[in-house]
């Protein structure tokens, strides 16, 4: 798992591996994100259908998995 874990690290911190892929450096910079998001959504949403919107909110499993490996490691 160990050996999974530092792999996962290693292509979340590498731009060319995760292109297409919304990834965050920590919680204060996906937070910030989605505050700008719902910023967007609030000033253009009048009449338009909400859900539109929402699919700018992106994931944070991503994130997640990243915290949870890092701790994996420290405690090895």
């Amino acid at each position: 798992m160990e050996m999974i874990a530092k792999k996962y690290l290693k292509i979340y911190h590498n731009p060319a591996e995760t292109n297409d892929i919304y990834t965050y450096a920590d919680w204060e910079e996906y937070l910030n994100q989605q505050v700008e998001i719902g910023t967007r959504i609030d000033e253009r949403r009048k009449d338009a259908d909400i859900t539109i919107y929402v699919a700018l909110i992106k994931n944070p499993y991503l994130l997640y998995c990243l915290k949870l490996f890092r701790i994996m490691i420290m405690s090895y």
